[in-house]
């Protein structure tokens, strides 16, 4: 059982491989696909917070945050630099039973 006041990380991490991308404008894209018979709560917002070690990504100003009811895939806009860095998207998608309703 965690400890008074911390919660037990119940999520997925993903390591994805290393890309090679231009320096420039260009995007991000996340596409989630949920498991059969869930859907996105349409009610609660989902976060996205980015993270760059290295300098080489400038995410644009609103690609952090929340929203409710993202559709997927979502496209982030980023500015890429010449170098070497690592990405971090900490995702929190909240979604339910496709059937359930509010009541």
């Amino acid at each position: 059982m965690p400890a008074s006041g911390t919660t037990q990380y119940r999520g997925e991490i993903l390591e994805l491989e290393s890309v090679t991308v231009g320096a420039g404008p260009g995007s991000v894209l996340v596409d989630i696909v949920l498991p059969a018979g869930y859907k996105v709560n349409n009610e609660a917002p989902s976060s996205f917070i980015w993270t760059v070690d290295g300098g080489t990504v400038v995410m644009a100003p609103d690609a952090s945050g929340t929203r409710v009811d993202p559709s997927f895939p979502l496209e982030f806009g980023a500015t890429f630099v010449e170098g070497t860095g690592v990405l971090t998207g900490d995702l929190s998608i909240v979604y339910c039973d496709a059937l359930a309703e509010s009541i």
